[in-house]
């Protein structure tokens, strides 16, 4: 037996080993311009526009993944960024996406394992992609998968779908105790306030509105312990700045969907964050100045 366990520790080394070499070889610096401030977020940082920020939204990724994403665009651009915005919502928060971390629901974790292959270095497994995930992105390091291309900035159309009903079952926020205490979520976002200050970076949590459509169902304890929690950062952490969807008034016409912001609905979203002084006065040059 401990001839057996001595072969499958060196053929574990083995395998970490040519991975490294593997990544070694590859570089991921650009050449290009790149804008130096980030965006971070699933679809519903999509339509979100800054100045001097890459937008590096995908499509119902976990929070983990956008710790990942900083440092390969770190990586590739050679700067740390000074800020950074995250946007978030309930469904962060949720069983959701606990179950595509843990139990591959919606085969997100097997649809999206070639990608976190390319995003993450091997070091950064320990440190922030969740055991459950380690195997199937592991194996592709060994495809020497293209490095993930981060610029992935989504546009909505402007006409509403009001499809709440689907999205409030989907993200499995209408019941009581969606909002879970102890999540890969929280620990992620707590990770990221970490690194941003260690970065010397400030961190806005943007909450996008969600139409009254959606809210009107959402389980309202566990709403109010998510609100909580989000302030709790800000309030806990000089740098970061929460700006929570409350401050808003939107009307139907800015969203594509329930929950989904379209590219009129950010423009309108930028102006009330500089009419209303939601914002630190550094950061206010990044927002457009625009009429929506």
């Amino acid at each position: 037996m401990k001839l057996f366990l001595s072969k499958m520790a060196a053929w574990a080394l083995a395998l970490i080993l040519t991975a490294w070499a593997l990544e070694s070889v590859q570089s991921r610096r650009s050449t290009k311009p790149h804008p130096t401030n980030l965006i971070l977020g699933d679809s519903h940082a999509g339509p979100v526009k800054m100045k001097t920020f890459a937008n590096l939204s995908h499509a119902a990724d976990p929070l983990f993944v956008q710790i990942l994403k900083a440092f390969r665009h770190g990586d590739m651009t050679g700067v740390i960024p000074k800020y950074v915005t995250l946007t978030v919502g309930p469904h962060n928060f949720s069983a959701l996406s606990e179950l595509r971390i843990r139990n591959d629901h919606e085969k997100w974790r097997s649809s999206s394992a070639a990608r976190l292959a390319a995003l993450a270095d091997i070091e950064d497994y320990p440190r922030w992609v969740p055991e459950t995930v380690w195997v199937e992105a592991f194996v592709k390091e060994f495809t020497i998968p293209e490095h993930e291309r981060l610029y992935a900035q989504n546009f909505y159309k402007k006409t509403y779908r009001n499809i709440a009903d689907e999205r409030i079952s989907r993200q499995m926020v209408g019941e009581a105790d969606w909002f879970l205490e102890d999540s890969h979520a929280k620990r992620s976002l707590e990770a990221l306030v970490d690194l941003t200050a260690s970065w010397g970076a400030q961190l806005l949590i943007l909450e996008t509105p969600r139409h009254e459509h959606y809210d009107s169902q959402v389980f309202g304890q566990d709403f109010l312990a998510y609100r909580r929690y989000i302030a709790e950062m800000a309030g806990l952490h000089a740098h970061v700045t929460c700006v929570s969807s409350d401050r808003f008034s939107p009307d139907t016409e800015w969203f594509g969907d329930s929950d989904h912001l379209n590219s009129f609905g950010a423009e309108c979203l930028n102006q009330a964050m500089i009419e209303e002084e939601m914002l630190p006065p550094d950061w206010t040059p990044f927002l457009k100045t625009s009429q929506p």
